[in-house]
């Protein structure tokens, strides 16, 4: 697999606050109908903030299992809680046995997977996936309200993967398909999120110049007067399940 990584994406933001998390791994636990006998792997882990969580809420008997392609568990308080793997997801699944996992969590990742390796990705996950197990790729939305400027509008929908690829592709390989919603309020200085763009949190941001990013700052200071942003980040939840 290519090596592509978001080091800033979930660094000083919304994403990485206490409320962000707990808020998450509610919803994680609830959708994968965790119990401290579950086995979860995570791929893409990043920091580890989120699994970290998630295995201390559900007081795993095992920690959840954690992948990166890029070690950043360094900065995670509570590594411990985690156990983590430094490679891709398709080869460290293949290490595992049929049947092993009751959930599988792709948090933001599948994305930014070479499209050579998605399909074999979804095909692993499925023969790992216990008969009552359930994997989820959360994917940001066709439609975001995540302040954006136009360049970095255009490059955000062109390389966003339509949902109804990720279902085709999952159905192709015998997955059964729900989807759902997963919103979050956010509330945040203005200014504090203009550095979250210079620092390029989004990993489409990688493709811009400082300047263009300069630009596009000015542009949205003036699209938005206020001194504070308000808007609602939402993902979309694809459900994989073998039954």
């Amino acid at each position: 697999m290519n090596k592509i990584t978001t080091p800033n994406w979930d660094k000083n933001s919304w994403i990485s606050s206490p409320e962000y998390v707990d808020c998450t791994v509610k919803f994680l636990t609830s959708c994968l109908q965790l119990k401290p006998t579950s086995k979860v792997l995570d791929i893409g882990c990043g920091r580890g903030n989120i699994s970290a969580a998630l295995s201390r809420f559900n007081n795993f008997y095992a920690p959840v299992e954690a992948v990166d392609i890029t070690d950043l568990g360094g900065e995670v308080t509570e590594r411990d809680q985690l156990d983590f793997h430094l490679c891709d997801g398709v080869g460290y699944l293949k290490t595992k046995p049929d049947c092993y996992y009751n959930g599988i969590i792709l948090k933001q990742v599948f994305h930014l997977i070479p499209e050579q390796d998605r399909q074999k990705l979804l095909a692993q996950i499925f023969r790992c996936l216990k008969k009552e197990g359930c994997a989820l790729i959360l994917q940001m939305p066709a439609h975001s309200e995540v302040p954006m400027f136009t360049k970095l509008k255009d490059v955000f929908y062109r390389e966003l993967l339509p949902l109804n690829s990720v279902i085709q592709m999952a159905e192709s390989t015998g997955l059964k398909v729900a989807v759902s919603e997963c919103r979050f309020s956010v509330g945040m200085a203005k200014q504090d999120y203009f550095r979250l763009l210079e620092q390029r949190f989004m990993s489409v941001l990688r493709e811009f110049s400082d300047w263009e990013i300069e630009d596009g700052i000015t542009e949205l200071d003036g699209l938005y007067p206020q001194e504070t942003l308000e808007f609602t980040d939402a993902l979309d939840v694809i459900q994989l399940s073998r039954q």
